[in-house]
């Protein structure tokens, strides 16, 4: 009888090898997909971490931003106490303490003054590439690269000129957006003071969505124009006009000068430190360029007129539309301040579209000499806000200068004094809070006259002139 081998041992064999053929292309391609990804680190914890800023109890941190130009947060603190003489800045993960307990590289020439930290008080602080000492935060970092770290703050709990306390007050992370110069005030002749904080729109139905959009900057020498809140937290030099349907804020503390620049904001203009207009044409002019500076459509002071102390051919001030000071032997006249401007909406728009420094600014005063420089005026500024708190704002004409010349004292000024710019502030239905303002004409010295006052001018509208 013959003997029949079974097969079954055959179709297993068999069936194995079906299964390995057919499922395993699929797995060697699932081991290259899964090196390829470890490769571009996905599986880096510090990859996956989000874009977030987590502050202790009683403080608030949120709206990191990270760019080429650095590291930007909204900070703010609800304890119920003043912090005095405050500090803030940014140490990376592992950053080394020294004996104090504090980053081993902190320095508060390099941190960031907020001065007095009042409860419930946000700022927009930033944190630009000369705070990258605090553990190396990359700068021009690659797109994505990660950020992790700690926001510290010094300070005192009461009045003092150095901080005595240092407390980690939030744990920072974040990934390189990529924006080289739109969200750290590119535009700033720092740029250095300023933070573009985002803007957060809530909408409800069946449950609450909270949608935060990060905003851009551009030139705006070339139009700058965003839905942003402006906070100035640093001494800067404006180098454009700044126009937001947003807020713009100075810092207590804070110094900025415009330069002749226009301020536009759809919500709060809240000035808590120190606005200067600054000289448009620079607070001393070669005589031969002083016809250049004079300007007969503004509103704001003529220049004093020279006097022959230095010299026997002084010349007068430079006009507005009042007249410059005439030149005089042994001194000159004052400059003047012209009629206050008509405010409307329709003279605000023609101002703007032919250049609001021409309307605002102080002439160059007389000089007492020919081979000497005359000052120059105040630059004057334009504000437009909803609400517009205006604290402290300076646009004195420029002092005269020494004599220059052999036969005159020559620590004893001669040439007349600029003429003071014009503050014009225009607000609407969210009100106007009064400040304290300087437009006085520079010093024109013994024998040159002092240039015309500035002025200040009003005005409320219903519809805002200038769309931002």
């Amino acid at each position: 009888m013959p003997i029949i081998k079974p097969r079954h041992k055959k179709r297993s064999a068999q069936s194995a090898m079906e299964y390995l053929m057919t499922y395993g292309w699929a797995i060697l391609i699932i081991a290259v997909v899964l090196a390829a990804l470890f490769e571009l680190g996905v599986f880096n914890g510090s990859n996956l971490a989000p874009q977030a800023c987590i502050a202790q109890a009683g403080f608030v941190c949120r709206n990191p931003v990270y760019t080429a130009n650095g590291i930007g947060i909204t900070f703010g603190q609800t304890t119920g106490r003043e912090y005095f003489y405050s500090f803030l800045f940014i140490a990376a993960e592992g950053e080394p303490l020294n004996s104090s307990g504090i980053p081993q590289n902190f320095s508060t020439a390099n941190a960031l003054f907020i001065g007095n930290l009042t409860p419930g008080q946000t700022i927009g602080a930033d944190f630009n590439a000369s705070k990258f000492a605090y553990g190396q935060i990359p700068a021009n970092a690659p797109i994505g690269t990660p950020f992790a770290g700690y926001v510290w703050l010094g300070y005192c709990l009461s009045p003092c000129s150095a901080p005595t306390a240092y407390s980690k007050v939030a744990t920072i992370t974040a990934k390189e957006a990529g924006t080289s110069s739109s969200a750290f005030g590119g535009y700033l002749g720092g740029g250095s003071g300023v933070i573009i904080t985002t803007t957060t729109t809530t909408t409800t139905t069946t449950s609450s969505t909270s949608t935060t959009t990060i905003c851009s900057v551009n030139d705006p020498t070339s139009g700058y124009d965003q839905s942003c809140n402006v906070v100035f937290t640093k001494n800067e030099g404006l180098s454009g006009d700044i126009l937001t349907t947003g807020s713009i804020t100075i810092n207590s503390g804070v110094t900025l000068t415009s330069d002749g620049h226009i301020f536009v904001a759809g919500g709060t203009f809240d000035n808590l430190g120190t606005l200067n207009t600054g000289f448009l044409n620079g607070s001393f002019i070669p005589v031969a360029q002083r016809g250049n500076y004079a300007f007969p459509n503004s509103f704001g002071g003529s220049g004093g007129g020279g006097g022959d102390g230095c010299s026997s051919s002084p010349f007068s001030g430079q006009n507005t539309q009042a007249p410059g000071g005439s030149a005089g032997s042994p001194a000159g006249s004052a400059g003047s301040t012209p009629s206050p401007p008509a405010m409307s909406n329709s003279n605000i728009q023609t101002w703007y579209a032919n250049g609001f420094s021409n309307y605002l600014s102080g002439a160059a005063g007389g000089g007492a000499s020919n081979t000497n420089y005359v000052a120059g005026g105040g630059a004057g500024t334009y504000i437009q806000a909803n609400t517009l708190i205006a604290g402290t704002i300076n646009a004195m004409g420029g002092d005269s200068q020494a004599c220059p010349v052999s036969g005159g004292n020559t620590n004893d000024p001669m040439g007349a004094g600029g003429g003071g710019g014009t503050i014009m502030l225009t607000y609407g239905p969210g009100g106007y809070t009064q400040g304290t303002y300087n437009v006085n004409g520079g010093y024109g010295g013994d024998w040159g006259a002092n240039g015309g006052n500035g002025q200040v001018a009003t005005y409320q509208w219903s519809t805002a002139p200038i769309l931002p």
